[in-house]
């Protein structure tokens, strides 16, 4: 009975997921941003720098040390999760932490090139990190 309710729960959180990304890549005016980029790149008056919302050319500092913080904080958490192996839990958590850094900086760059702002593309960045965490508890209930 307990298995039926979490494969249940995993079911209608996947389902719930599954809404929730529809309903924002629906809601959300993706034309506009393929039109402003499609204009900066065809030599027309936009800029990178005159994006709505910017002053300046945004600092990458802040992107980079979290960067270095999350691949660090993964390999000290896979080394502290594999007491007999700690360097093996190490070296798995630095694998982690660099596919987050890559799914991250990826999004960013991605989003940057199709005309967002900064802080949107870190935010897109964040958010589809977030899913890939989250599809991989939905996976580990599945699996068990």
């Amino acid at each position: 009975m307990t298995t039926t309710a979490y494969f249940l729960s995993t079911v209608v959180t996947g389902v719930v997921l599954l809404v929730v990304i529809a309903y924002g890549a629906r809601a959300f005016p993706w034309h506009r941003l393929a039109t402003r980029a499609a204009a900066s790149a065809g030599g027309g008056t936009a800029a990178a720098a005159s994006l709505p919302g910017e002053t300046a050319a945004p600092s990458r500092t802040p992107v980079a040390l979290g960067a270095v913080v999350v691949v660090a904080l993964s390999g000290g958490i896979g080394a502290a999760l594999a007491p007999g192996t700690p360097v093996l839990g190490g070296f798995v958590g630095l694998f982690g932490g660099l596919l987050a850094l890559y799914v991250t900086w990826g999004t960013y760059h991605v989003c940057r090139s199709r005309g967002m702002n900064y802080a949107q593309a870190v935010g897109v960045g964040v958010w589809i990190l977030a899913m890939v965490f989250l599809v991989a508890v939905v996976a580990k209930l599945l699996v068990g």
